[in-house]
């Protein structure tokens, strides 16, 4: 994973049975972590002592030069490698852990298990052994390009619908438009869903293809041009709106034998996808059949094409880029084909089951799936770490457990709004732009020149015209001497994440305290549950 930062096999350990029973074998997980280079890579075994003092012996080899000094670490997952949340108390550890280790076969390390405030019962606990021979950390960082000084911040939304798809029948698109407007929004996309036929209950008939250009789905009687040097593209700017809205869709599909509404059983069989910037659907595709047009009152699932692989491709081929939608929700949706609808039955309290690969084995979008879905699209950029008030972010943070630091993922929030009022002002994306156009805006969606908010209360206008705005908002982003400094305004706590657990508080982040780390983002706590959100900056040690 990362040269001279070592992160040996994973081994399963199955060793601690239920009850820590001494009848438990030892098995390899078949995942495994490594460096760049394998020549370093050693091999991992453990075992727990048969005399009832619930002692686990670590062995492991350590391969580098002779004359390197490395400092080890040892994290334990209780998800079968998911996660890896818990450090052992360094009180209960001995043996070849810790700094001042030298490269070498047969290192060992005596762990203490017994002593720890965790229960180790079941056999999905994973070990990680990480060793750093202390070579100078680099972070990277996704706002080095931007100069804060004179850079201006642009309030975006990806994710909405409107009429010509599922939306409420009061969310037409001028309504959406203006709604946008109000709420001091520069960037939005319409990402109706993919299919002809506008809801019923409008006088509409048949609309253009990814409701757009604004132009035209607006309003007939009210005129509403693009600039003359942006229309066409797939970011036009209109100025009377002082907007620039971006081509969008959200590809759905169907997997029945003909197009079903949004409420059918199998419409979130498929990952939606926000495609942004490209040209999908286009009468190519309907040529081709990879769309069915369709007059169903919510109009929706178009695409024909069972394989959200094949779509996230083909949003590349289009010269566009891709974010993964909800996940919360495919899990969800997934959950309810196996427990039936809200309240579930069986869980505590009828409550959703939290995302779990183990128990539920046949999920189709596992941390896998996006591993090999966000490797071989560079195009897709990321996944919604909130959307239509679902919180999102361990998904989020699974993914970027996985990908880090070599390919990070951006977490976007967008209100996937379907009425007029009550999602659009809680989601935002903060874009930091060095001049107002689609290039410069493009270019930050590519390199992560963004944070986001989620603020439960943003429909109260009050919150986004005050001066500043009530929910916290970020000014800069300072790196030096491997300190990462967050400035912030209307923040009550800064905390630093890493897969879901919080590693520190306070303004300022040194990585070098944490460099068996992949990643670290900060979240900036604010009144009314609010929170802004940087980005993942990737830690490594080349």
């Amino acid at each position: 994973m990362r040269s001279l930062r070592l992160i040996l096999p994973l081994l399963l350990l199955s060793v601690f049975a239920s009850l820590w029973g001494y009848d438990a074998s030892i098995g390899t997980r078949g995942r495994v972590f490594r460096t760049e280079r394998d020549s370093l890579v050693g091999t991992v075994i453990l075992s727990q002592r048969r005399d009832g003092s619930k002692t686990v012996d670590v062995h492991y080899d350590l391969l580098a030069p002779s004359t390197s000094i490395f400092t080890v670490y040892l994290q334990i997952s209780s998800d079968a490698g998911l996660t890896f949340a818990y450090m052992p108390d360094a009180a209960n550890l001995s043996g070849d852990i810790g700094p001042g280790v030298v490269p070498g076969t047969g290192k060992h390390i005596v762990w203490q298990a017994g002593n720890e405030t965790l229960l180790f019962v079941g056999n999905h606990y994973v070990a990680k052994v990480i060793a750093d021979d202390g070579s100078p950390l680099v972070i990277d960082n996704p706002y080095a390009g931007v100069d804060f000084d004179t850079a201006c911040v642009a309030k975006a939304d990806f994710h909405s619908h409107t009429t010509y798809s599922d939306a409420s029948v009061t969310a037409t698109p001028k309504a959406r438009i203006d709604r946008y407007a109000l709420y001091g929004y520069k960037i939005a996309a319409i990402t109706d869903h993919d299919s002809y036929g506008p809801q019923a209950g409008t006088d509409l008939t048949s609309r253009p293809l990814a409701t757009w250009p604004w132009s035209e789905v607006y309003n007939a009687s009210v005129a509403l041009e693009p600039s003359p040097d942006t229309a066409g593209q797939m970011i036009e700017y209109y100025p009377s709106l002082d907007m620039f809205a971006v081509r969008g869709s959200e590809l759905s599909g169907f997997t029945g034998s003909g197009p079903t509404s949004v409420f059918a059983p199998d419409f979130f069989t498929l990952h939606h996808v926000v495609a942004l910037c490209s040209n999908m659907w286009n009468e190519g595709h309907f040529a081709q059949g990879y769309i069915i047009p369709t007059t169903l009152r919510y109009g929706n699932a178009g695409s024909k094409v069972a394989d959200t692989e094949w779509q996230v491709a083909e949003i590349g081929n289009q010269g566009g880029l891709a974010i993964m939608c909800h996940p919360q929700k495919q899990w969800q949706s997934f959950c309810q084909g196996y427990l039936g609808d809200s309240p579930y039955p069986g869980m505590p309290g009828g409550v959703l089951p939290a995302y779990n690969e183990i128990n539920y084995p046949n999920y189709p979008y596992t941390v896998d799936w996006y591993e090999a879905l966000y490797a071989a699209n560079p195009h897709a950029i990321g996944v919604e770490a909130f959307g239509k008030m679902r919180d999102h972010r361990q998904y989020w943070d699974l993914i970027l457990e996985r990908m880090m630091p070599q390919r990070p993922v951006w977490g976007f929030s967008d209100s996937d709004a379907h009425d007029v009022a009550a999602a659009v002002g809680k989601h935002m994306n903060m874009l930091f732009l060095d001049e107002a156009s689609p290039a410069a805006i493009r270019d930050a969606l590519e390199q992560g020149q963004f944070y986001i908010i989620h603020d439960p209360l943003g429909t109260d206008l009050n919150r986004h015209t005050s001066s500043p705005p009530v929910f916290p908002t970020i000014n800069s982003i300072e790196i030096a001497d491997n300190v990462i400094t967050v400035n912030a305004t209307n923040g009550s706590e800064i905390r630093w994440v890493n897969n879901q657990r919080v590693y520190h508080t306070g303004a300022s982040f040194n990585a070098d305290d944490f460099r068996y780390l992949s990643y670290i983002r900060a979240e900036v706590l604010g009144d009314g549950g609010s929170v802004a959100l940087t980005q993942p900056f990737g830690l490594s040690i080349p």
